[in-house]
C-alpha cells in the first residue's frame, strides 16, 4: 500500500512539473550553461573531471537556441561523458526519450542512455547503451521509447561520445507514454511469429532493387523494446547499409504497424536490418509492413553486393522477449533470390605462366562484368593471336600450341571483347634426372640445368636466347611431378615513384645460362642477368633430402636510378599441374582457403576491406605462403626480419588466388622495397630516400612436397625447419597462477547472479568447465591473497553451480556417477542429431544482434559443428566404452577427416566459413580421443595434422609487437601503423 502510495506522489509530482512547463530534464536545452548536468572528461561514474577541451556547453550552435553541450574526445584514449541529475519515474511506465546529435567527425560513435535506479540511487538497468553513429552533417533525433524497469523510482541521463568521436546534443527530453504492457504480461519466446518476403527474384550485382517484408506476431506478441530483424544469407557485407532517416538515400527502410505505433530502425551485425517496437506493444495477429530499400521518397533502393551468388535469401527473425537475442522464424516465406553478374565486359585468357614450345596446352577465355564475376561463356567464335595453332575442345575451352619461344603476347577476341595473356614459352623440358640419393647434384642437360636431390628438382630451361624460367618438380614413385613455376626468379622496374599495384608492375629479367656448381654436400646455381642497366644475381642452392630451396636475389641498380619494384620470387603455384583449381591454400592469419576457394573474397568482410593481397606484415603469423594440389605442393617462406636493402626490414608478400593475370595457377611473391610506417595495405612504396644506386636483395625459400600432402604438413615442414626461439616468461609460474585466479575470482565473477562473464557482451551465468577450473586454481593456490586462497575460490565455484552442476564440476566434488549421467544425456543428444554422412550441421541460432549474433545458415555444415558436437560423444564414448557412442564417433572422427580447412566453431563472431582456431584445436581433440579409443595411429596423425593447421592461428615470428600470440580467425584483423 505505501508504495502504490509513493509511485502515485511521484506520478503526481511529475506530472505537476510537466505542466508547469519546467523542462525534464532541466536544462535539456542547455540555454543555462552546464546547470542541471555534471560534464566529465571520463566516463560517467567517475568523479568529475570538468575540461573545457573535452566537455564544454557551446554557445551558438544550438540546434534551435543559442546552445548545444559539445563532448570532444578527439585525441583520447577514453569516452568523454556528461550526466543529468536524477529525473523521478515510475516504474512500468513507458518513457519517451529524444535528443538531438549532431556529429562533428566522421565516424562518430555516441550514446543517449538512460540509467535506471532505486529510491537509494542503485543501478538497475541501462537502456539504449552505444546505439549512435554519425557523421558530419545536421542535428538528427535520436530516442525512443523505453520502459523503467521494476524497482525503478529514477533515472539519469547520460549523454558520451567514443575516442575519436565529436558529438553536439540539444534538446533532450524524457516524457511520460503511459502504462507499458509488462513483458510477462503473456507467455513470450523468441521466434515466434510468421513473415512473408516479396520482391525480385534476380538482381544485377551492383545495382539496386526493394524487397517488402510482412512480420505477423505469433501467440507471443511483441513487447517494447522487441526487434524484427532481417539478414541475407549467404552472408556479404556488400550491400547498402540500412536506414531510416533519410528517404532519398540508398538504403532506406520504411516501416508501417498498426494505427499509432512507432518503430526506430538500425543496423546490426554484419549489415543486418533490425526494426525495434518503440511504441505501443503489439498484440498477437498484428502485422508489421517493412520496405527495404523504399523508393516511393525519391531513394535509389537498396544496392546489392558486387559478388554474383546463387540462391541467396532473406531470413527474418524475431526478439519476442526484448532481450536482444532475436532468433529465426521457423520458417520465412519467399524471399530467395539470385545475384547474377552485370552485362561482360571484358574477357580473361587463362592459361599456364610457362608453356613448352610445340606442346598443346589447355586454355579456357572467361567473360567477365565490371566488378570481376564470370559471365556466361563468350559466344563463338573466339579470335586468336600469338598462338601458332589454336582449337576448340569439345568439353569446352581450347588447346593452344606456340612455335617461337620467349614472351608471348596471347590475345583472345570475342566480338567486341578482348582479353590478353602473356605466358613465357621455353624449350621442350627435359626429364629431370632420377635421383635416389637424398645428396644434391646438378648439372646441365643440353639447354636446360637442373638441380635435384632426393624430394625435390629445378629445371632451368631455356626461352629462346635467355634463361630466367624455373619449373619446380617434386618426387612421385620414381619419378617427378610438376607442382610449379617461376617465370623469372627477379621481376624488376626501375624509379622514384612508387608502382601501381595491378598489373603486377616490372618487367621479368632475362639471365644468361645457369652456372652449377655442387660442393660442400649442396648443390648451387647461380643465374646472372640485367634489366635497364641494373646487375641481377640469381642463387637457388638445393641442400641434402630437404624440400625447401633457397633463393637469393641481388639487383645492383646503375648509378642514379633506385629500385622502384623487386620480385624476388614472383611463384605460380599450380602452374602447369592443377593450375588455379587447388585442393586448400594457406597465407597465415589472411586466408585458409577451402579447395577451389578464391584469396580476398567478400564473404562476411566487407567490400571495402576484403583486399588481403599485400597485408601488413603484423598481420601474417607465419612468413609462409603455400597451395595444395593432387600433383603436389608448393609454397613460398621468407624471413620478415631481413634487411632488403641492409637497413630496413619487413619486404612485402603477395598472395591471389587466382593469379590476378589470368594465369592458370596461384601467385605468391616476395617484393621490396618493404613496408614503410603510413603506407597504406595493397599498396607498394616508393623507394625510401637515397636509394639511389642502392643495391636491393631479398632471401627466401622454395617449399616442394609431393602428393597427398595438406596445408597443414607445409606448416610441419616450416616449423621443423625454422624451430621457436625460447619463450620469454614475463611472470613466474605462482604469479601466473595468481594471475589466472584473479581473473576468475575477481574480475569476471559477478555475485549478484553466482557465476562469470565468459566474453564480452554476453550475460554473466554459472560455466560448468569454468567452475571445474576455478576449484583446481583454487586447490593450487599458495596462502597469501586471502581473495584468492584455495577456500574462497573453491567457495566461489561451489556457489556458482546452484543445483546439480555438470559433468567437470561433478567429478571433481567425487560424483562420478551424476557426471557420467549428465555426460550421457548431452552426448545422446548429439547422437541423435549425426547426419547420415557422419557430420553434424549448424543447430543453434544465437541473436541477431550484437556479439550473439550467428553469421551461419541452421543446416551448415562444416569442421567446427562437427567437431563441436564429436568431442562431446567422443568424451563419453572414451570414459565408458558405451558400443554406441564408440561406433557413432568413429563415422564422426571419419567425417572430420575428409575437411580441408578449419572453420565454423565462432558463429557468434565471424562468418561460419571463416577460418579460425577453435576448429583446429577441437579437431585435433577429438582425434585425440579417438586414438585413446581405439590406438589407432592414424587419428593420432589426424590430431597432430590439425594441430599443425592450428598453428597457423600462431604468430610464429618475432617483430617486437606481436610475437608469440594467437589469432581467433584468419580475415585480415585491422591493424593500425
Amino acid at each position: 500500500m505505501i508504495q502504490r502510495t509513493l509511485a502515485a506522489l511521484l506520478l503526481a509530482a511529475f506530472a505537476a512539473t510537466a505542466a508547469s512547463g519546467a523542462e525534464t530534464p532541466a536544462n535539456g536545452g542547455f540555454e543555462r550553461g552546464s546547470a542541471g548536468w555534471t560534464l566529465t572528461a571520463g566516463p560517467y561514474g567517475r568523479p568529475a573531471q570538468g575540461s573545457a577541451q573535452a566537455a564544454r556547453v557551446a554557445k551558438g550552435f544550438g540546434r534551435a537556441g543559442s546552445a548545444a553541450l559539445q563532448l570532444d574526445a578527439r585525441g583520447r584514449s577514453a569516452e568523454v561523458d556528461a550526466y543529468s541529475a536524477p529525473v523521478p519515474v515510475v516504474a512500468g511506465r513507458g518513457w519517451r526519450l529524444e535528443a538531438w546529435v549532431r556529429a562533428l567527425s566522421p565516424k562518430s560513435d555516441y550514446k543517449v542512455t538512460l540509467d535506471w535506479q532505486d529510491a537509494s540511487g542503485k543501478h538497475l538497468k541501462y537502456d539504449n547503451d552505444w546505439r549512435g553513429r554519425g557523421e558530419p552533417g545536421p542535428f538528427a533525433r535520436h530516442g525512443g521509447v523505453f520502459v523503467a524497469p521494476e524497482g525503478a523510482s529514477r533515472v539519469v541521463l547520460i549523454l558520451g561520445v567514443q575516442p575519436r568521436s565529436c558529438c553536439l546534443f540539444d534538446d533532450v527530453s524524457l516524457a511520460d507514454a503511459g502504462p507499458a504492457e509488462p513483458i510477462a504480461a503473456r507467455p513470450r519466446r523468441n521466434g515466434d511469429g510468421s513473415a512473408v518476403v516479396t520482391g525480385p527474384d534476380r538482381v544485377t550485382a551492383g545495382a539496386y532493387a526493394t524487397w517488402h517484408a510482412t512480420y505477423t506476431c505469433g501467440p507471443s506478441g511483441l513487447p517494447v523494446g522487441g526487434l524484427i530483424a532481417l539478414r541475407r544469407m549467404p552472408t556479404s557485407l556488400d550491400w547498402s547499409d540500412p536506414q531510416g532517416i533519410d528517404p532519398k538515400a540508398p538504403g532506406y527502410v520504411r516501416v508501417r504497424g498498426p494505427q499509432g505505433s512507432d518503430f526506430q530502425v538500425e543496423r546490426g551485425q554484419a549489415g543486418m536490418l533490425l526494426v525495434r517496437l518503440v511504441w505501443p506493444a503489439l498484440q498477437p495477429g498484428q502485422a508489421v509492413e517493412i520496405t527495404i530499400g523504399d523508393q516511393s521518397g525519391g531513394g535509389p533502393g537498396l544496392r546489392a553486393q558486387r559478388t554474383a551468388v546463387q540462391a541467396a535469401r532473406w531470413v527474418v527473425g524475431s526478439d519476442c522477449k526484448a532481450d536482444g537475442d532475436a532468433l529465426d522464424l521457423a520458417r520465412t516465406e519467399g524471399g530467395r533470390f539470385d545475384v547474377a553478374p552485370d552485362r561482360p565486359v571484358r574477357l580473361r585468357v587463362v592459361c599456364p605462366s610457362v608453356v613448352e614450345a610445340g606442346k598443346s596446352v589447355g586454355a579456357r577465355v572467361e567473360a567477365l562484368d565490371r566488378w570481376g564475376n564470370v559471365c556466361a561463356a563468350p559466344a563463338p567464335p573466339v579470335r586468336w593471336s600469338g598462338a601458332a595453332a589454336a582449337h576448340a575442345l569439345p568439353g569446352g575451352g581450347y588447346a593452344l600450341a606456340f612455335g617461337r619461344t620467349g614472351p608471348v603476347r596471347l590475345e583472345a577476341r570475342a566480338g567486341i571483347l578482348a582479353g590478353v595473356a602473356e605466358p613465357v614459352v621455353v624449350d621442350p623440358l627435359p626429364s629431370p634426372p632420377i635421383n635416389s640419393s637424398p645428396r644434391p647434384y646438378g648439372r646441365m642437360l643440353g639447354r636446360c640445368g637442373a638441380l635435384v636431390n632426393g624430394r625435390v628438382a629445378l629445371l632451368f630451361p631455356s626461352a629462346g636466347s635467355a634463361y630466367g624460367p624455373v619449373i619446380l618438380y617434386t618426387r612421385s614413385g620414381i619419378g617427378w611431378t610438376r607442382v610449379g613455376s617461376i617465370p623469372s626468379p627477379a621481376r624488376l622496374s626501375l624509379g622514384s615513384g612508387a608502382p601501381a599495384v595491378s598489373p603486377i608492375p616490372g618487367v621479368d629479367v632475362r639471365f644468361g645460362p645457369p652456372a652449377i656448381t655442387v660442393r660442400d654436400g649442396r648443390a648451387e646455381a647461380v643465374l646472372r642477368g640485367s634489366e635497364g642497366g641494373a646487375a641481377v644475381v640469381a642463387r637457388f642452392t638445393v641442400s641434402p633430402d630437404s624440400p625447401m630451396v633457397a633463393l637469393h636475389v641481388t639487383v645492383t641498380p646503375p648509378p642514379g636510378k633506385s629500385v622502384a619494384c623487386l620480385y624476388a620470387p614472383l611463384l605460380r603455384a599450380g602452374d602447369g599441374a592443377f593450375g588455379s583449381r587447388h585442393a586448400g591454400a594457406l597465407f597465415p592469419g589472411l586466408e585458409y582457403l577451402a579447395p577451389g576457394e578464391a584469396s580476398s573474397s567478400d564473404r562476411g568482410v566487407a567490400w571495402k576491406i576484403r583486399d588481403r593481397r599485400i597485408p601488413h606484415p603484423y598481420k601474417i603469423t607465419v612468413p609462409l605462403m603455400v597451395a595444395a594440389g593432387e600433383q603436389g605442393l608448393c609454397g613460398l617462406a621468407w624471413d620478415p626480419n631481413q634487411r632488403w636493402d641492409g637497413r630496413n626490414p619487413l619486404p612485402l608478400a603477395r598472395f591471389e588466388a587466382p593469379s590476378p593475370d589470368g594465369a592458370d595457377n596461384l601467385a605468391m611473391g616476395l617484393s621490396a622495397p618493404g613496408f614503410r610506417r603510413g603506407l597504406p595495405e595493397n599498396r607498394l612504396p616508393a623507394p625510401p630516400p637515397g636509394a639511389a644506386g642502392m643495391a636491393v636483395s631479398l632471401n627466401c625459400e622454395l617449399l616442394v612436397l609431393p602428393g597427398g600432402s595438406t596445408v597443414p604438413d607445409a606448416v610441419a615442414a616450416w616449423s621443423a625447419a625454422h624451430p621457436m626461439p625460447a619463450l620469454r616468461h614475463p611472470r613466474s609460474d605462482p604469479a601466473e597462477m595468481a594471475l589466472c585466479a584473479r581473473a576468475f575470482a575477481q574480475t569476471c565473477w559477478v555475485p549478484g547472479v553466482q557465476g562469470w562473464y565468459t566474453a564480452v557482451g554476453l550475460k554473466p551465468g554459472y560455466a560448468d568447465d569454468l567452475a571445474a577450473r576455478v576449484r583446481q586454481l583454487g586447490a593450487a593456490m599458495e596462502p597469501g591473497d586471502a581473495a584468492l586462497s584455495a577456500t574462497n575460490v573453491t567457495r566461489q565455484a561451489m556457489d556458482a553451480v546452484g543445483g546439480p552442476g555438470g559433468p567437470a564440476t561433478h567429478l571433481l566434488v567425487g560424483d562420478p556417477e551424476r557426471s557420467m549421467e549428465a555426460l550421457r544425456g548431452a552426448a545422446y543428444g548429439r547422437m541423435a542429431q549425426q547426419l547420415p554422412d557422419g557430420g553434424w550441421a549448424f543447430r543453434h541460432v544465437f541473436g541477431a544482434q550484437g556479439p550473439r549474433a550467428t553469421l551461419a545458415e541452421p543446416d551448415d555444415v562444416e569442421l567446427g559443428s562437427c567437431a563441436t558436437a564429436l568431442e562431446t560423444v567422443l568424451t563419453y564414448a572414451a570414459a565408458t566404452g558405451d558400443p554406441a557412442a564408440v561406433r557413432a564417433g568413429l563415422r564422426g572422427l571419419e567425417r572430420l577427416d575428409r575437411f580441408a580447412k578449419p572453420a565454423g566453431a565462432e558463429s557468434w563472431e565471424v562468418p561460419f566459413t571463416c577460418p579460425n582456431l577453435r576448429a583446429a584445436a577441437l579437431a585435433a581433440r577429438c582425434f585425440l580421443r579417438g586414438y585413446q579409443i581405439t590406438q589407432d595411429p592414424a587419428h593420432l596423425a589426424s590430431a597432430h595434422r590439425w594441430a599443425m593447421a592450428g598453428l597457423a592461428f600462431v604468430c610464429l615470428w618475432e617483430p617486437a609487437a606481436n610475437w608469440p600470440a594467437t589469432i581467433p580467425a584468419s580475415t585480415g584483423r585491422p591493424w593500425r601503423t
